[in-house]
């Protein structure tokens, strides 16, 4: 059995709270949304991401920037003319999506009521292809 005092030994590892550090990355504005358009609607460029609605490029220029410091795109200026940037999304922005359809997956089988028109609960694989579960391995 897990007591206190184990769990305050444990807590001595952390700087701060993984969790915590993780969910205040997610929330910037955007992140989640520009790391779906990278990885599955394969835009890369400025010019394609700033269609995101809502999004103004002041906004998006602030989140690619923090998103790349953050490890979770890389950015790639090709040397032609007129110069051309694009962000490809890293193992880290990987692995984080695979934690966000686990996220997914939970509540739509466990609130589906909350979270699905049809309030019925549903598997992620009832609504991703197969194509697009592949990329997420």
């Amino acid at each position: 059995m897990i007591t206190t005092k184990d769990l305050e030994e444990i807590g001595k590892c952390f700087k701060q709270s993984p969790v915590g550090f993780v969910k205040k990355m997610i929330n910037k504005k955007f992140t989640l949304t520009i790391l779906i358009h990278i990885w599955f609607l394969k835009q890369h460029k400025f010019g394609e991401l700033i269609t995101i609605k809502t999004m103004n490029s002041k906004t998006l220029t602030l989140t690619l920037r923090n998103m790349t410091k953050n490890g979770l795109i890389r950015k790639k200026i090709y040397q032609k003319t007129p110069r051309v940037t694009k962000y490809f999304i890293t193992k880290k922005g990987k692995a984080l999506l695979q934690v966000y359809m686990h996220i997914i997956n939970f509540a739509m089988e466990n609130y589906s009521r909350e979270v699905l028109v049809d309030e019925k609960p549903k598997k992620i694989e009832d609504l991703f292809s197969k194509e697009i579960l592949k990329l997420l391995k």
